[in-house]
């Protein structure tokens, strides 16, 4: 469970929806990625004041019984090219689970891990040529 806080230039008022698609590694062996569910943005709320902030919040909640769900229908390498693998049907100790969201926009536009973006406040990012480079 986590608090998802979406940021954009209107507040997070920009926000469609945010969709979380889930992998599954076991050693080598990785499926593909798939699907899980999306929270609109009509789930977002301001939060509780007193508080800072002014963007819109929802408590975003996956359970591992959601997971192993979506992880199930994953029964054999998607195109047969032999690198991805279908889920074994089983979690053990040493799996992996991997989570990606999609944050999509109300402007066509979508940000995930997939498209990383350079920082919000250019202060943050490394200067290149700086003294931190040595």
């Amino acid at each position: 469970e986590a608090v998802y806080e979406p940021v954009d230039e209107l507040n997070g008022d920009l926000m469609q929806e945010v969709e979380f698609w889930v992998s599954h590694r076991r050693g080598v062996a990785l499926t593909d990625e798939v699907f899980i569910k999306s929270i609109p943005y009509s789930a977002f709320t301001a939060p509780p004041q007193p508080t800072g902030s002014v963007f819109k919040r929802a408590t975003i909640r996956i359970t591992a019984n959601e997971t192993l769900a979506a992880l199930n229908t994953i029964t054999a390498d998607p195109d047969g090219a032999g690198g991805l693998v279908g889920f074994p049907g089983n979690f053990l100790a040493s799996d992996q689970i991997v989570y990606r969201y999609i944050h999509k926009l109300t402007d066509g536009r979508q940000f995930s891990v997939l498209n990383p973006q350079a920082a919000v406040n250019s202060a943050f990012a490394k200067k290149r040529g700086s003294e931190s480079d040595a």
